[in-house]
C-alpha cells in the first residue's frame, strides 16, 4: 500500500503542478482581458415555461433511456445471430434520431420565437456573428482545459488515496469507446454519439432549456451552478462506484464553463463547439494514449 501511494503521488503530482501552472497563467490572462465579465446579467433571454422544462426532459429520459432501449432489447433475441451486430448499431442510431425527432416536434409546437432564442438570441445586446461565437468557444476551451484537468487530477489523487484500492474501474463511456475501436461500424456510431449527439442534445437540454429557465428565477450565476450540477449528475453510473466522484466533479467544472459560454454569448453554438472540442480531445487521448 505504501509503494502504491508513493507511485501514485510521483506519477500525478508533476502533472497536477503542470496543469495548475497552466491554469493560473491562462486564467489570469483571461481575467485581465475581461473574459470572465458578464455585462448583461439582467438580460433574461428566452422565456422557458416550467411545462416546457419538464416536457423536454421527460421526452429525453423516456425515449433515450427507457422506451427505445427496452423495445430494441426485446426484439434483439428474435434477430438472427449474423445480423445482431448490425441491429445493435442501427438501434443506437435509431435511438438518437427518434429522441431528437420527438424533441423537435414538441419544440416546434411551442412558441417559435422563444425556441429559436435558445439556439441564438438575436435580441441579446452583445449578439455576435456565428464565426465570433465559435471563436469564443475555442478560446473557452483553451482557458477551461487546464482548469478542468487540474480539478480532475487533484480529485483522482484524493479519491485514490482515501477511497479506493490500486485497482481502477474505468468510466462507462471510456469502456464503450475502447470496446468499439476494433470494429469500423461500432467506431463510427461511438464517434457519432460522442462528437455529435451528446454535444447537441446535452447543450440544448442543460444549457438551452434548463439554464434559461433558472436564469429568469435565480440570475445567471446560480443558473449556471444548477445546470452544471444536474448535467454532471446525469452521468452518474452505479457500476462505477466511487469512480463516479472524479467524473462528476470534472463534468461539473466543465459544465460551469459551458454554462458561462452560453451566458456570455447567448448562443448555443458557442457551448456546442466547446463541448465538441472537449470531447474530440478526450477521444484522441483515449485512442492514442490508451488511457
Amino acid at each position: 500500500m505504501i509503494s502504491f501511494i508513493s507511485n501514485l503521488l510521483s506519477d500525478n503530482l508533476a502533472g497536477l503542478a503542470f496543469f495548475l501552472s497552466c491554469a493560473f497563467i491562462v486564467s489570469s490572462l483571461a481575467y485581465i482581458n475581461k473574459y470572465y465579465d458578464l455585462p448583461y446579467k439582467r438580460f433574461k433571454g428566452p422565456n422557458i415555461p416550467l411545462q416546457t422544462l419538464f416536457a423536454t426532459f421527460f421526452i429525453f429520459i423516456t425515449f433515450y433511456f427507457l422506451v427505445l432501449p427496452l423495445f430494441l432489447s426485446s426484439i434483439y433475441r428474435l434477430i438472427p445471430q449474423e445480423f445482431r451486430k448490425t441491429y445493435v448499431l442501427a438501434g443506437h442510431i435509431a435511438t438518437f434520431l427518434i429522441t431528437g425527432i420527438f424533441l423537435f416536434i414538441y419544440c416546434f409546437k411551442q412558441e417559435r420565437s422563444e425556441m429559436l432564442k435558445i439556439w441564438k438570441d438575436k435580441t441579446f445586446p452583445n449578439n455576435l456573428s456565428l464565426k465570433e461565437d465559435l471563436e469564443i468557444g475555442f478560446i473557452s476551451w483553451v482557458i477551461a482545459m487546464p482548469v478542468v484537468a487540474s480539478i480532475t487530477t487533484l480529485t483522482e489523487i484524493l479519491v485514490s488515496l482515501f477511497l479506493v484500492s490500486p485497482e481502477k474501474n474505468e468510466q462507462v463511456a471510456v469502456k464503450y469507446l475502447k470496446n468499439s475501436l476494433n470494429d469500423p461500424g461500432s467506431t463510427a456510431v461511438a464517434f457519432f454519439s460522442i462528437l455529435v449527439v451528446a454535444p447537441f442534445l446535452e447543450e440544448f437540454l442543460f444549457r438551452g432549456v434548463l439554464q434559461s429557465y433558472f436564469r429568469k428565477i435565480t440570475g445567471p450565476m446560480l443558473a449556471i451552478f444548477i445546470s452544471s450540477l444536474i448535467f454532471s449528475l446525469f452521468h452518474f453510473s452505479p457500476t462505477q462506484g466511487v469512480e463516479n466522484i472524479p467524473l462528476l466533479v470534472t463534468l461539473f467544472a466543465f459544465g460551469s464553463y459551458l454554462g458561462f459560454c452560453y451566458e456570455k454569448t447567448r448562443s448555443l453554438f458557442t457551448s456546442i463547439f466547446l463541448h465538441v472540442t472537449f470531447n474530440s480531445i478526450s477521444v484522441i487521448r483515449i485512442i492514442f494514449t490508451h488511457v
